[in-house]
């Protein structure tokens, strides 16, 4: 084992678990180990024992099954505001998305004028964005994809909610700085593992001796195998030769969560509940908050 950005081999395992969603549907105990990185700080799943292609059709079986109309429009809500940011490095015109979901975002910048692609590994999503916009979706995963894809073609390349699922962060980082123009943007919305959130469940896990794994099995999912703060983020961008515009730390919207999760167990409504208040508090330290937004320009 190595970390993912510095390839170092000093890492020490900081939690270990289950995913009792994934377990509960698969019908299989999905094993998780949480590793963090001694030498850059990276925190990372590894010894990964399911597939996690199949999670990603089941997270959107899960969305669908769970929310009215398909996937929660409300979330777009900021993206919406971040499209007038993004106007100003209009050359081309043209945006491409990786990991486009339903292609709610991708139906806001075709509205605006911008010429749009978009990528999605999830057939369940795929098909989604096809019926629900008529948008032409490229249903696979981005290291097949990219073959097909013209260089130094696009303005924008958007990884919402993307870069936290990826094995190998550095190689699809790598292959967007290819995709980019010179002086384009690559936007990235991922969690904050430096967040009050993060912090309280390892603080928890820690000063138990790992007897209690409650919060930390609610925020460490099959789902997301990198876990970026702020410092890690800046650091595999430059790697990539990305130059940080701006972060901006934002909150996810606890009401779609509790929206997608509400079939599941009593537990997960307190946890919930609790992160909803923790939010409020969070706006006393911007660093604390749930998620960030990268901007950063291709060099």
């Amino acid at each position: 084992m190595s970390c993912p950005l510095c390839s170092s081999n000093n890492i020490k395992q900081i939690y270990s678990g289950t995913d009792k969603v994934i377990s509960k549907l698969f019908n299989y105990v999905c094993q998780l180990f949480l590793f963090k990185c001694c030498n850059c700080g990276m925190i990372f799943l590894d010894r990964i024992n399911y597939d996690l292609g199949k999670i990603h059709e089941l997270y959107w079986e899960m969305l669908t099954n769970n929310i009215k109309n398909g996937y929660s429009v409300d979330i777009n809500k900021s993206q919406d505001l971040l499209l007038n940011c993004l106007d100003k490095y209009r050359e081309t015109g043209n945006l491409l998305e990786i990991g486009c979901g339903d292609g709610a975002f991708l139906k806001l910048a075709q509205d605006q004028g911008w010429k749009v692609t978009g990528i999605e590994i999830s057939t369940k999503a795929a098909t989604l964005a096809r019926d629900k916009y008529g948008l032409d979706i490229l249903n696979d995963s981005f290291e097949q994809v990219f073959k097909e894809l013209k260089r130094n073609f696009f303005d924008i390349v958007v990884m919402w909610g993307v870069i936290e699922h990826l094995h190998n962060p550095v190689m699809e980082l790598r292959l967007v700085k290819l995709l980019l123009r010179k002086g384009g943007i690559l936007l990235i919305y991922t969690p904050n593992a430096n967040s009050i959130f993060h912090k309280l469940a390892r603080a928890v896990y820690f000063l138990t001796c790992g007897f209690v794994k409650f919060p930390m099995e609610r925020i460490v999912t099959a789902m997301h195998t990198i876990y970026f703060t702020p410092d890690t983020i800046i650091k595999i961008l430059n790697n990539c030769n990305f130059t940080i515009q701006n972060i901006e730390m934002v909150n996810i919207d606890i009401d779609f969560i509790f929206e997608a999760y509400n079939n599941f167990w009593w537990s997960n409504k307190i946890f919930l509940s609790c992160a909803k208040f923790i939010q409020k508090v969070s706006y006393l330290n911007s660093m604390w908050y749930s998620h960030m937004i990268i901007f950063a320009e291709s060099v």
